[in-house]
């Protein structure tokens, strides 16, 4: 589970979206995080699938 506030970096189809983690209850099991309809849209992400992500890391 991650911690809600922490910061992410998301890639999905070539996109790379900056997102911080705000809620960590999952609505489906099996799932490690879920993303928000507007976020999955940023990325061009449609339903399930399986993408990066890593901890976002100040420089």
């Amino acid at each position: 589970m991650l911690p809600c506030g922490a910061k992410l970096l998301v890639r999905y189809g070539g996109e790379t979206v900056l997102t911080e983690v705000i809620d960590n209850e999952l609505v489906a099991t099996g799932r490690q995080f879920e993303l928000t309809s507007a976020l999955a849209g940023l990325v061009g992400l449609d339903g399930t699938q399986e993408v990066e992500w890593r901890y976002a890391s100040r420089r």
